[in-house]
């Protein structure tokens, strides 16, 4: 997705865990910092910030066949972006 939407994301500011800053950064996007980990607590980070009102979106990408560790931590973040009604996909 980010790839192929890379002429497009350019013009935001982007954030997310370490990971997926790690691939933005190998593709030539400049991600504005990072959390942890999804299951080493980047996930609730990523909730503060919607508290905080920093992030006025949220795109979450997953592996639907696969189990996820953190999968409580994934929920709580989708809650807190519809509580908080932010954007995400």
């Amino acid at each position: 997705f980010a790839l192929v939407h890379k002429h497009m994301l350019r013009h935001f500011q982007l954030t997310g865990t370490g990971t997926t800053c790690k691939m933005l950064s190998s593709i030539g996007l400049n991600p504005i910092g990072h959390t942890k980990s999804g299951p080493l607590g980047g996930d609730q980070q990523i909730g503060a910030m919607i508290c905080r009102d920093e992030l006025q979106g949220i795109f979450f990408f997953r592996d639907p066949l696969s189990a996820h560790s953190h999968i409580a931590d994934i929920e709580a973040l989708m809650r807190l972006a519809d509580c908080y009604q932010v954007y995400h996909c």
